[in-house]
């Protein structure tokens, strides 16, 4: 009887052979000994370049959040450089913001247009109006409410700050 080994040893006869039964087994574990030996030392070299590679994948990950990062704080000094310009501008005297009401909080409105969001406070002496039927009425900011959608207007000051000149509650067909 012959069966077959996944090391290459086979054992014949094993009721007939005892002894060389006993030189087989020894031989299938030295031989199973090595090749788990020889496999240690693969698996360590997978670990060491799989580590390689994981780290190399987090410094390519950093290096480009980094960039990321850069540009975007560019863009908002960019932005920055334009808001400051316009404060010198003889053009550009106002800007709106526009959106509906999503939180009230004290005199701060939370403006959103999609996904972006925009808290604005309003002081008291900022003048609120209403349009209904195309007339426009002077209202107050206590007639603002969470849904009404908004336009608030915004002078540009010298120093390219903002200051809020007017709120529009618009009419909910708009």
């Amino acid at each position: 009887m012959s069966l077959p080994n996944e090391f290459g040893v086979r054992v014949i006869n094993l009721k007939i052979h005892p002894v060389k039964y006993r030189k087989t087994v020894i031989l299938q574990k030295a031989k199973l000994f090595n090749w788990v030996k020889n496999n240690m030392t693969a698996k360590k070299l997978i670990i060491v370049i799989v580590l390689i590679v994981v780290g190399l994948g987090l410094l390519a990950g950093g290096y480009l959040s980094g960039v990321l990062y850069q540009r975007e704080k560019d863009k908002s000094q960019k932005a920055a450089d334009v808001f400051k310009s316009l404060g010198s501008s003889k053009v550009i005297s106002s800007i709106s913001v526009v959106g509906e009401v999503t939180k009230i909080s004290g005199r701060t409105v939370t403006l959103s247009n999609d996904t972006e969001n925009f808290p604005i406070d309003i002081n008291e002496d900022v003048q609120v109006y209403s349009f209904t039927s195309n007339l426009r009425t002077e209202s107050s900011f206590e007639t603002i409410k969470v849904g009404d959608k908004l336009n608030v207007s915004e002078r540009v000051l010298s120093d390219g700050q903002f200051e809020i000149s007017m709120v529009i509650i618009l009419p909910s067909s708009i």
